[in-house]
């Protein structure tokens, strides 16, 4: 076994150690990952808001638009379970859950977001298919016409196709 202040140490040491990362708390006798819940009674209260501050920067995004930040995390610190009865037990499942929903809801805003995101620029595109398809139309029209006033112009003369095509490149 370990004695407390050792687990301590060893926490300490881990939580410490991660710059900018989550690692997962696992225990130093069988290698199983701890629970927050379990291991952060050890701690003192700065590396468990070191861990906690890991936690918002990790899930944290910018817009690109309007260049403001969020974070997945939720605001609340879930509370430590001291003691292992039926009551902390189910608070502390409670608040995970709504932990959980709360990232849902997130997750749902952002997919939303980039759904909505795709359809205005799939409506861009078709705007700008739909111009560049009308000029191009418009140019083929153009030249065509201008292709059969050239041969009626030249049908008139005595000369071959080839000197048609000829001309018509040379002019």
């Amino acid at each position: 076994g370990c004695c407390a202040n050792c687990l301590r140490r060893y926490f300490t040491t881990l939580v410490q150690d991660a710059l900018y990362a989550m690692p997962v708390i696992s225990c130093p006798l069988c290698r199983l990952r701890v629970p927050t819940a379990s291991w952060s009674p050890f701690v003192d209260e700065t590396v468990y808001n070191k861990y906690v501050g890991n936690a918002f920067a990790l899930l944290s995004l910018r817009c690109p638009s309007c260049d403001s930040t969020t974070s997945f995390a939720s605001q609340s610190k879930p509370p430590a379970v001291r003691n292992d009865s039926a009551l902390a037990r189910a608070r502390t499942r409670a608040a995970e859950l709504r932990l959980e929903l709360q990232r849902e809801e997130l997750w749902g805003d952002l997919l939303a977001a980039r759904e909505a995101a795709l359809q205005r620029r799939k409506g861009m595109l078709a705007v700008v298919e739909r111009h560049c398809s009308a000029e191009a139309e418009a140019q083929a029209t153009t030249v065509a016409d201008m292709l059969v006033e050239a041969w009626k112009r030249f049908e008139n003369t005595e000369a071959s196709a080839d000197e048609f095509v000829t001309r018509l490149h040379c002019a």
